[in-house]
């Protein structure tokens, strides 16, 4: 402000997380039956949905859609909604300080017991260690 010039300073800062938007999150799949599942998944898959209801709303037989989602996945649609309440739940550990039978509630699991369950399933540790990172 007198005239004089600071030297340069270089600040670095780590990000805490990833947080991949719903527009960046889009998966390109050729068969419009999965495709239309996924979304719905996306969109639906923090509620209390099952596969009967993706069944019902894409219009073809639970055995069809499985095999559609092995074949252009490598998983189930079981899974594949599970994988999406694990998203919501490890982002809302990771940016609130919610306890763990509301998160478990918005990320769509039925009981914080069972949220629990899956991460250790899935990931190998508990949520609150998440959360403890």
């Amino acid at each position: 402000m007198c005239g004089q010039r600071r030297k340069a300073t270089h600040i670095t800062v780590e990000p805490t997380c990833l947080v991949a938007r719903q527009s960046t999150d889009l998966v390109a799949i050729a068969d419009p039956i999965v495709s239309k599942a996924l979304r719905y998944i996306r969109e639906h898959g923090t509620e209390r949905i099952s596969v009967l209801n993706i069944v019902r709303h894409v219009d073809v037989s639970r055995s069809t859609l499985e095999a559609r989602f092995q074949q252009h996945l490598g998983r189930t649609v079981h899974s594949e909604i599970q994988r999406v309440r694990l998203d919501a739940a490890r982002r809302l550990l990771t940016t609130s300080d919610l306890p763990l039978h509301v998160i478990a509630e918005r990320a769509g699991f039925s009981s914080e017991h069972y949220m629990c369950a899956v991460f250790r399933r899935e990931l190998g540790h508990p949520p609150g260690q998440l959360r403890c990172r």
